[in-house]
This record gives structure tokens, C-alpha cells and sequence, in this order.
């Protein structure tokens, strides 16, 4: 059985790059990060700073759809090659700010839990060798498709806006 991945789509030379946790059916359908609804809040969000999709790297986590709610609970066998995949695209893009999405991407890039708490603070990653990023966590657009609704304005307004 294969499993269908959904590779990062955006620029190399982005100054911006946005991690989430996993792909859903519709980033599986066409084959990008961030294309179902969790990606319109996104697109939206970032349209509302005068950022385009285009000029943003958008990646995730792992690759492929997982069907659980933490990628903490896949093997280490097949979620360390996801994490030195990740390494890679983020030495690859060098962006100036990295913006974690979620407590999944918040745990793995700077250590910490708890995306509540978190969200909208400048962080500094906590990455082996010289990978030192600015990170800016936010809630992963996904729990407001959930019915998280009140949480909008501040993911646009407060979070993106960093």
C-alpha cells in the first residue's frame, strides 16, 4: 500500500515559512499543503496583510494523512525521516520567520506546549546545529473550521500580524 504525500509547494526564497501538522483530503486531492478549508482562513489571513500564497513556503509536519491527532503518536521510525525532511526544507529556504501552526509543530520546532499559551509570542526554535529560527505559533486554521470561530480575528489579526 502507498501513501499518497503531499510535498511543500511555495518559494525557495521565501521570508516566510508556514508549517502545519498533516495533510487533509483536500491537500491529498490536489497535491498541496493548505488547500481545504483549514487553507482558505490561511490564505485569507495572510491576503489580509497584503501577503500572497505565492510568496510563502507552506509545509507540514509529515507528509501524508495520518489518522491520528498527534504526529507524536506515529513510530519514531516514520516520524524521524518526516523531521529531517523538514530540517532540510527549512535550511533549504532559510526563511526569516517560521510560523508553527498547531501544539504538533509548536513541540517539534520550539520545544514548548501548549499553543494557547504560546500563540503570537516571538520564539526562538529549539533545533539541533545552527537551524535558530524566529518562530511566531499560532492556532492551526483547522480549529477554527471546527467551530472555533472566535478565535478568527486573532489568528488574522493578532498572530499573522507578527
Amino acid at each position: 500500500m502507498t501513501t499518497t504525500r503531499v510535498r511543500a509547494s511555495g518559494p525557495l526564497s521565501a521570508k516566510i515559512a508556514i508549517v502545519g501538522m498533516a495533510p487533509a483530503n483536500e491537500e491529498v486531492r490536489t497535491g498541496r499543503p493548505f488547500m481545504g478549508p483549514s487553507g482558505q482562513i490561511l490564505n485569507e489571513g495572510l491576503s489580509r496583510l497584503g501577503i500572497s500564497r505565492d510568496e510563502v513556503f507552506v509545509t507540514n509536519l509529515v507528509e501524508f494523512p495520518i489518522a491520528t491527532t498527534s504526529v507524536y503518536d506515529l513510530p519514531p521510525a516514520v516520524l524521524e525521516p518526516e523531521f529531517t525532511r523538514l530540517m532540510a526544507e527549512l535550511e533549504a529556504v532559510q526563511p526569516n520567520v517560521v510560523i508553527p501552526l498547531g501544539n504538533d509543530p509548536l513541540k517539534m520546532l520550539c520545544g514548548l506546549e501548549g499553543i494557547t499559551k504560546w500563540r503570537g509570542s516571538i520564539l526562538q526554535s529549539a533545533l539541533p546545529g545552527n537551524n535558530n529560527y524566529k518562530c511566531v505559533p499560532s492556532i492551526h486554521p483547522a480549529w477554527i473550521v471546527r467551530g472555533m470561530s472566535k478565535w478568527k480575528a486573532v489568528f488574522w489579526h493578532i498572530d499573522l500580524a507578527r
